[in-house]
C-alpha cells in the first residue's frame, strides 16, 4: 500500500513539474520577460521567525531542553540576522538594479511581485526549504513554494531569484528550488552551498547555481532529487 501511494505521489509530482516546465518554455516563447535588471526593481522579502509550536524551531529547541522564553530569543535573534542580510543585499546589489526595496515575506506581497514586470530580481530570506519560504498564514505557518510561484508567474524575471533559505530538500519526490519556473534564464536561480543557513549567512560565495542552461531542465531536477535521496541528504522541514 504504500509503494501504491509512493508511486501516486511521485507521478502526481511529475504532472506538476511538467506543467509547470511547459508553463515558463511558453513564456520564453512568447517573450513575455520582466523590465531589463539594470532598469528594474530588486525586491528583497524576509520572513518573520514566530514561534509556533508546530515548527521545526520550536520542536527541535524544546527537545534540547530550552524554555519557551529561550526559544522567543533564539527567533529574535535569528530574525535579525535576516534583516541584517537584507540590508548588506541592499548595499551591494544596488549596482546591478536601478532601485532596491525591502519586504516582509507575505502570500500578497509575493503574488504581486510575481506579476510586477518592474521587478527584475527576487531574494527571498527566511526558514523553509530548497523548495520554498515559510510565511506567516492566519494563525499559523505555511510554505510559499515552486508551485506557488509557477502559478503566480505571468512573465519570467531577467535577473536573479536569490534564495537565503536552508538547503534542505524536505519531499519524498520534487524538490525544485523556489525560482526556477519564475527566472528567463535557469543559470539566475541561487541557493545555499551548505546546510548551515539560518544559524550562519555565508558571503555570496557559498550560494550556487543549481541548474545549467545547456542540460535538460528535467533530468537537472531528477538527478537533484536522485543524488540527495542516496546519499542522505534528504531532510524533514518544517
Amino acid at each position: 500500500m504504500v509503494r501504491v501511494m509512493s508511486l501516486t505521489n511521485s507521478f502526481l509530482v511529475e504532472r506538476k513539474i511538467t506543467k509547470a516546465e511547459r508553463k515558463r518554455e511558453e513564456l520564453v516563447r512568447r517573450g513575455h520577460l520582466s523590465t531589463p535588471e539594470r532598469e528594474g526593481d530588486l525586491t528583497i522579502f524576509v520572513a518573520k521567525t514566530p514561534v509556533h509550536t508546530d515548527t521545526a524551531l520550536y520542536l527541535g529547541a524544546k527537545a534540547n531542553g530550552l524554555s519557551p522564553q529561550q526559544i522567543a530569543k533564539m527567533a529574535e535573534q535569528r530574525e535579525a540576522k535576516f534583516n541584517e542580510e537584507a540590508l548588506r543585499i541592499e548595499g551591494e546589489r544596488g549596482r546591478q538594479y536601478a532601485s532596491v526595496h525591502i519586504m516582509p515575506a507575505s502570500r500578497l506581497f509575493l503574488d504581486l511581485a510575481l506579476k510586477d514586470r518592474e521587478i527584475s530580481g527576487i531574494v527571498v530570506i527566511g526558514n523553509g526549504s530548497v523548495n520554498g519560504i515559510d510565511i506567516e498564514d492566519a494563525d499559523s505557518i505555511r510554505r510559499y513554494t515552486w508551485e506557488d510561484v509557477s502559478k503566480q508567474a505571468d512573465h519570467l524575471k531577467t535577473g536573479a531569484i536569490e534564495q537565503r533559505l536552508p538547503r534542505v530538500l524536505d519531499r519524498e519526490f520534487g524538490n525544485v528550488p523556489f525560482g526556477t519556473f519564475a527566472v528567463e534564464s535557469l543559470a539566475r536561480v541561487y541557493i545555499p552551498a551548505h546546510d548551515c543557513f539560518p544559524d550562519c549567512i555565508a558571503d555570496d560565495g557559498s550560494y550556487v547555481q543549481p541548474f545549467s542552461e545547456r542540460e535538460n531542465l528535467r533530468e537537472q531536477i531528477h538527478d537533484m532529487n536522485y543524488v540527495a535521496s542516496r546519499s542522505g541528504a534528504l531532510a524533514l522541514a518544517s
